[in-house]
């Protein structure tokens, strides 16, 4: 029994080192891959003489800081929303270039300005965690409102994975407010619950 317990806590130790080392090597060599897309004539191999391995790790961060100095001032906007417009006119694109950008957004974006508040809602027959995302519309809540109800939008994400999940449209009566910051909610919820939120300290 001593043994196995041995075991494990070795298992455990090990795991999210070679996990984290296996993706780090995807993504260096996935990005390196990109650089085969560049003309001969700017390839590392042509200007150095030898392939140096995560050159596209260091590529394309260069032009990840380029695109956002770009971004960060009135004409790169307007020449990133230009782009954005062609894209939107493209059928299929525009499909997968919005929903992955909403993805992207709620991700990368201060989680403070995509979700609003932490609350507990009914789901299911049991309670469950959500964001407020805001205000429900009139457009909807006319046909629910039973006198002067105030509704919130909501939203219950899925573990391990809160990119997907449920919107619901709850009477704001029906919501427990929390304590709790988006950050430590959402630990929480990829955790599968295992890691529970630190109790402030006073």
């Amino acid at each position: 029994m001593q043994l196995k317990k041995i075991f494990f806590t070795g298992l455990l130790i090990w795991t999210p080192v070679i996990v984290t080392v296996w993706i780090i090597k995807i993504v260096v060599m996935t990005l390196d891959g990109f650089i085969s897309y560049l003309p001969a004539a700017w390839q590392p191999t042509h200007i150095f003489g030898a392939k140096f391995v995560g050159i596209g790790f260091m590529f394309s961060v260069v032009v990840l800081f380029l695109t956002g100095v770009l971004g960060s001032n009135y004409v790169g906007r307007r020449l990133v929303d230009w782009g954005e417009s062609i894209i939107c006119k493209i059928p299929i694109v525009s499909r997968i270039y919005s929903n992955v950008k909403q993805v992207s957004d709620t991700l990368l974006l201060d989680s403070n300005s995509s979700f609003g508040q932490v609350v507990l809602v009914d789901f299911f027959g049991s309670k469950s965690i959500a964001f407020v995302t805001g205000q429900s519309s009139f457009l909807v809540t006319s046909h629910l409102n039973r006198g002067d109800v105030e509704y919130l939008n909501v939203f219950v994400p899925t573990t391990p994975n809160p990119t997907s999940g449920y919107m619901l449209i709850v009477p704001s009566s029906a919501v427990v407010f929390l304590s709790l910051s988006v950050e430590q909610a959402l630990k929480h919820v990829i955790s599968m619950g295992s890691v529970n939120p630190e109790t402030p300290e006073n």
